[in-house]
Order: C-alpha cells, then structure tokens, then sequence
C-alpha cells in the first residue's frame, strides 16, 4: 500500500510540474489592443486585461522602451507575455517586443502595452496619438 501512495504522489508531483512548464513558457499569449471603427474607444486585453477606454479620458499618450509598474498583484506571467494588475498600474505586454505605450487617463490611472512586433506597435501608438 506504500508503495502504491508513493507511485500516485510521484506521479501527481510530475503531472503539476508539467502543467506550470507548459503554463509558464507555453501559456496564453493573445494580447490585443483595437480602436473602434468610430475612434470612440480604445480596448486592451489579455489573460488578466479587459479594458475598454474611451478616448476623451485619455489623458496623454506616451511611446517607450521600459515599464516599472510594481509588484504583482492580480497578474499573469510566462515567457512570452505580463498581463495584469500590477502595484502602480495596468500591464498587458509581450515581453520580447521592446517598445511600449504609456496610456494615461480618467484621472491618474495608467496602462501599459503594446502588440507582437516594435513595428506593430509603433504604428498603433502613431494612429491613437493622433486621436488623442
């Protein structure tokens, strides 16, 4: 009997540490960033990112190469992708695109993001910049 519950502990220690590699270099990567058709609203998601803001409380807009956004703390992290609330902010990025889009609006609050590629995300800062 023993030998048994040592075989389902084993067994059950590899099944989980299979499913946080997979989870963590493997997870969900579908971040999106849209501006609708009438330019009213600009919506974000991701794993942990579901905003739709509108356009007149957008603040300021500002293009960047680096975030600081604080601890954890309702956020999803792999290899590929941050998608949350962190201590200082909203983060929904691609960790390996390197340019980001600093959205600040409705009265202090702020949201980092940006799409797959720098050119993606270069552009899209272009086309929200304007509207805002």
């Amino acid at each position: 009997m023993g030998k048994i519950l040592a075989a389902i502990v084993i067994i059950g220690v590899i099944a989980v540490a299979a499913g946080a590699y997979f989870m963590f270099f493997y997870g969900d990567d579908s971040l999106t960033a849209e501006i609708d058709d009438d330019n009213e609203y600009l919506t974000v998601k991701g794993p942990k990112v579901n905003l739709k803001i509108a356009i007149s409380d957008i603040e300021s807009v500002d293009p960047s190469i680096g975030y600081a956004v604080g601890d954890k703390v309702n956020a999803v992290e792999n290899a590929k992708i941050k998608s949350g609330e962190y201590k200082h902010g909203t983060l929904n990025i691609y960790i390996e695109c390197g340019e980001y889009i600093w959205v600040y609006y409705d009265g202090g609050n702020y949201l980092v993001f940006n799409l797959k590629t720098a050119d993606e995300t270069k552009a899209f800062y272009s086309k929200l910049d304007a509207l805002c």
